[in-house]
């Protein structure tokens, strides 16, 4: 069908709404979570127009595995509710194909065409478009050319419809203005940090203090269920540590292994690409005759130093094998003769070589032989758990069951939900993987759990011993806490009355570095502070004390309470914003304001398109979906 579509156009006007056809075309493999007991069974009806089980399914691959690449875990991601986003992402983008199909919007075949041809998943490595490729990626997921090109279709034309809805929108000068005089205004202030005096005296709690605030606050003492715990743990990491390895399997491994351990030759490469035979001979002329390379470069090729610069490369990766035969036979520094390449003449040479090296046994040997061992013991450990999980079944109990397989247990006492002993400190004994004392806190008391596995490979049983209940702690247990609280949040009152003083003479004429020398204090200064917090000065104003500054008159002092001391600032001076002197932060601002101008007029539009069209969403599917995802 494509070879039907000719000529060329110019890219489609915004690419918004494309991040389902376009971006998705990596090496996934979504069969496994498209569930045959509801094929043909759509996620979702917008009016005319099917949300898919494959749309789903590729469009919440590419967006976990954009979470994942940013550190975010599995169970975090599960937690954040990503398939319900990702569906209603799939609606929203329905309801604009449903309006753009009503409206009767069309899109020739040659933008079609030069859509797929801009595409670099669809292009060699000379930048032009590969069938083979373009077959390629439709068949991983699971797409055929015509219904490809017919959900592009549809994209570019919704594409150009949210383009006309947002092409007109733009920031009025008055709002732009006023928001950039708000954001750029600056100022500069002195300002000094007034700790709180833990010697002032104070008065002590009485007996009345001490039993209103326990009275008031009594969640705030309340103690976390705790947990006495017996349990197996069958680690490959441990295991490994009672595998023999012998010297026979360690040398084998490392044979087989020599590509691991072996760097291969790097060249440092400068090419210059030459137009014809006679133009690539004259300047290996001018090379010999003592000219600079990079010179002859720039005067014959019309190329600089940076764009003739290949960086290090191996002989693998270099892209053309003529080259690469040529490159890495050069001596350091030497210049090749002139040689046609599969982009076209060439002259290479390499300005440093980092030769290949390869470590040797005794130095990875003890890496080899862990290895080897973990990898053994990663073996024996399923066989172990299955042991572990036969024996607790068959009746045996947590220690008889680890005795017989050559394992002992762990119990340990009043453990948290966080896996901390009395509430303090982290029990080390305790697997880190969080599954652990989740499934701890989810097993009745004196029973064993299943044996359950680990991310780290590892299994694991755990048996409840004894549970003690949430409560709140008696006020005879918690009394002292309450005494040092009530004293150090009068001498917090009592600090503060202090500032207030020293702000009062301030303000009544006296000054910051008077106050400052004083007390001992060291006063700070800080230029053309932004609201944003950013200064031209090295000792910055915390950020706590912005909002304060800004609404500060000019030349009064003032403090903020930071939570754990204080901070007095004085407004020395203001500095109004100037968008003559400063036309990039103001065109910042319009285009920002610009932006979710249009972003609001588009949301608008698609809270009418719902109001046109027929939502419907099937929700066993997508359950069907969820649970898919777990195996």
């Amino acid at each position: 069908m494509l070879e039907k579509m000719r000529g060329s156009i110019g890219s489609v006007f915004i690419k918004i709404l494309f991040s389902l056809l376009i971006l998705s075309f990596m090496a996934w493999g979504i069969g496994d979570i498209l569930n045959p007991s509801t094929a043909g069974q759509g996620v979702a009806e917008v009016g005319e127009r099917e949300v898919t089980q494959q749309e789903l399914a590729i469009a919440y691959q590419r967006q976990e595995s954009y979470l994942r690449q940013r550190g975010l875990s599995p169970e975090v991601i599960a937690q954040l509710g990503l398939t319900n986003q990702v569906v209603n992402d799939l609606v929203n983008r329905a309801l604009f194909d449903a309006e753009s199909d009503e409206l009767g919007m069309g899109v020739s075949d040659q933008t079609v065409v030069a859509e797929i041809h801009n595409q670099q998943s669809f292009q060699n490595s000379l930048g032009q478009f590969d069938r083979a490729r373009f077959e390629m990626a439709l068949q991983q997921i699971g797409y055929n050319e015509t219904y490809y090109i017919n959900a592009l279709k549809r994209e570019i034309a919704t594409s150009q419809m949210v383009n006309s809805l947002a092409s007109g929108a733009y920031s009025p000068k008055s709002l732009t203005s006023e928001l950039f005089n708000w954001r750029e205004e600056a100022r500069t202030t002195d300002f000094l940090t007034y700790p709180v005096d833990n010697n002032i005296v104070v008065s002590q709690p009485n007996d009345t203090d001490i039993a209103t605030y326990y009275d008031e606050a009594k969640e705030m003492f309340r103690a976390p269920e705790l947990r006495d715990l017996t349990f197996i743990h069958i680690s490959p990491t441990a295991l490994a540590k009672t595998i023999d390895v012998s010297d026979e399997d360690i040398v084998s491994s490392y044979e087989s292994r020599s590509t691991e351990f072996s760097t291969p030759e790097r060249r440092h490469l400068q090419q210059m690409l030459l137009s014809d035979q006679e133009t690539a001979q004259k300047a290996a002329d001018m090379l010999a005759a003592g000219r600079d390379f990079a010179e002859v470069a720039m005067e014959i090729a019309n190329v600089d130093e940076s764009t003739m610069d290949l960086g290090f490369l191996t002989r693998d990766t270099v892209p053309d094998d003529q080259l690469a035969a040529v490159a890495f036979d050069l001596p350091l520094n030497q210049a090749s003769a002139p040689t046609e390449g599969l982009f076209g003449w060439f002259i290479v040479r390499a300005i440093d070589i980092q030769e290949n090296s390869t470590m040797s046994l005794d130095v990875v040997r003890e890496r080899i032989k862990l290895d080897i061992a973990i990898e053994r013991a990663t073996d024996r450990v399923f066989e172990i758990s299955n042991e572990i999980d036969d024996a607790l079944a068959g009746g045996l109990s947590m220690e008889e069951a680890a005795d017989k397989s050559g394992l002992t247990t762990v119990s340990l006492k009043r453990i948290d939900a966080r896996g901390y002993a009395n509430s303090k400190i982290a029990a080390v004994e305790i697997p880190t993987d969080p599954k652990f004392i989740q499934t701890a806190f989810e097993t009745e008391d004196g029973t064993d759990s299943l044996v359950e596995e680990l991310n780290d490979n590892s299994f694991f049983s755990v048996r409840v011993d004894n549970i003690t209940e949430s409560h709140i702690r008696d006020l005879a247990e918690v009394r002292q806490d309450i005494i040092d609280f009530l004293v150090a949040d009068r001498q917090m009152s009592a600090t503060e009355e202090l500032v207030k003083e020293a702000v009062n003479t301030i303000n009544e004429g006296g000054e910051l570095s008077t106050i400052a020398a004083s007390l001992g204090f060291d006063v700070k200064h800080s230029n053309d502070v932004k609201r944003n917090g950013q200064t031209i000065s090295l000792e910055k104003l915390p950020d706590v004390g912005l909002s304060k500054l800004f609404n500060m008159e000019i030349g009064k002092a003032d403090y903020v309470n930071t939570g754990a001391d204080f901070i007095i600032l004085v407004a020395k001076s203001k500095k109004e914003a100037n968008a003559n002197a400063d036309n990039i932060a103001f065109k910042a601002i319009e285009d920002q304001l610009t932006i979710s101008i249009s972003n609001d007029i588009i949301e608008q539009f698609n809270n009418a398109l719902k109001e046109r069209h027929d939502v419907t969403i099937n929700r066993f599917v997508i359950n069907e979906f969820e649970q898919r995802l777990q195996y």
